[in-house]
């Protein structure tokens, strides 16, 4: 019988080293599962800090962009001046009878050219 007992040693021993290695290969396995759920979850946390920080950034950058807080910057900061209305002079050019001028500068409308105006 003693015969019998020694040849399952081997063989027991080898199975206790497997259990132990399958033990061992699920723990390991539960460790990087943990490890990445905290990863992730420093992950998560990083992005809501980049979400909330370019909404901000958006707000800055349409309150700079802003039509009123340019003009105010224009006039207050740089010492620009809103120009005055625009006089237009009229030139009343007398020709030679023989040179030919235009005496419109626009088709007339409803001619159908380009740049008439309705």
């Amino acid at each position: 019988m003693r015969s019998g007992t020694r040849r399952l040693a081997p063989l027991a021993a080898f199975g206790a080293i497997c259990v132990g290695a399958l033990i061992f290969a699920v723990l390991l396995e539960r460790v990087m599962i943990a490890q990445s759920a905290f990863e992730l979850d420093r992950l998560q946390g990083r992005l809501v800090r980049a979400e909330t920080a370019q909404g901000e950034a958006l707000l800055e950058a349409s309150q700079l962009e802003s039509p009123a807080r340019i003009e105010r910057y224009a006039l207050g900061t740089l010492g620009m001046v809103v120009p005055p209305q625009p006089r237009y002079i009229a030139a009343d050019v007398r020709f030679p009878s023989g040179v030919r001028v235009a005496t419109r500068t626009r088709p007339p409308p409803g001619s159908g050219l380009a740049g008439s105006s309705p």
